[in-house]
């Protein structure tokens, strides 16, 4: 994971970047209850961080006008509304998702 961040020959030339982040998986609640078990705000909290990470490592990838597909297995809001806050324009990029 890192070694490929570390590697720019990629930068800034693709059109299309996934970013299917790791996640509590509340979206599967429904087929798997014992989640319900086994969360916590730390572990949110934890996995917001890296999903944070995970994005702006793939910003550099895009192209001009490139865009990023954000996903996650997740009904919390949290985990998914820093990406439509993130001020993309802060960075050198004229992406959008």
């Amino acid at each position: 994971f890192s070694d490929l961040f570390q590697k720019p020959i990629f930068a800034g030339k693709c059109d299309w970047v996934l970013c299917d982040v790791p996640n509590t998986a509340t979206g599967a609640i429904r087929r798997n209850p014992d989640l319900k078990l086994t969360y916590s705000d730390e572990k949110l909290y934890a996995y917001i961080n890296l999903q944070q990470k995970i994005f702006e490592k793939a910003l550099p990838f895009l192209a001009p006008k490139g865009k990023i597909v954000y996903s996650t297995n997740s009904i919390l809001q949290e985990e998914f509304e820093f990406a439509w806050c993130f001020d993309i324009n802060s960075h050198d990029q004229h992406a959008s998702f």
